[in-house]
C-alpha cells in the first residue's frame, strides 16, 4: 500500500471513529436512569420567564388549558426525547407507549425545563400527566382534576 493510500485509509477510519464517539452520548441518554424528573407541576398559566405562574391541581372546564411544567436532569447531557401523555388517573402508570400526548425534545443539556399542555374540554374527573422516556419507561407523573 502506498503512503498516500495508507493516509486515506487512516483518515476514513478516524472519521468513522469520530462519528461513533459523537453518537455515543445520544445513545447513552436513552438508557434507564440517564433522564430523571426533578420537578413536575400543573398550572393554569405558563410563561417562559417564570414557568408555572398559577400552579394548581384542580381545573374548571372553563379554564381552557392545563400546563404541565417538567424539569429534568440528564446525567449524560446528550439530547433526547421524552413523552408526556394525559391519562385517566386509574391505577399506577405503566411502562409503555401510553396513549396520545406529545413528544418533547430535550436539547444537549444536563438540566432542562419544558412544558406540555392539554385542553380542559374532557369529561370531569381525575387525570394524570405521565412523563416517559423515548423507550416508554415512566420517569414521573402528576395527578390533576377537571371539574364542571
Amino acid at each position: 500500500m502506498t503512503p498516500l493510500a495508507r493516509i486515506a485509509q487512516l483518515s476514513i477510519t478516524l472519521s468513522a471513529l469520530t462519528l461513533s464517539l459523537a453518537l455515543a452520548p445520544a445513545a447513552a441518554a436513552a438508557q434507564d436512569g440517564a433522564i430523571t424528573v426533578t420537578e413536575i407541576v400543573t398550572s393554569r398559566a405558563y410563561t417562559a420567564a417564570a414557568g408555572a405562574t398559577d400552579p394548581t391541581a384542580t381545573f374548571a372546564a372553563s379554564d381552557g388549558r392545563v400546563y404541565v411544567v417538567v424539569r429534568v436532569q440528564n446525567t449524560t447531557g446528550a439530547e433526547a426525547d421524552i413523552r408526556v401523555s394525559f391519562e385517566r388517573a386509574e391505577g399506577t402508570p405503566a411502562d409503555g407507549a401510553g396513549t396520545g400526548g406529545v413528544t418533547l425534545h430535550l436539547p444537549a443539556s444536563r438540566r432542562y425545563r419544558t412544558v406540555a399542555r392539554t385542553s380542559t374540554s374532557r369529561p370531569a374527573g381525575h387525570y394524570r400527566a405521565v412523563v416517559r422516556t423515548a423507550d416508554g419507561h415512566v420517569i414521573g407523573s402528576v395527578e390533576f382534576e377537571i371539574t364542571e
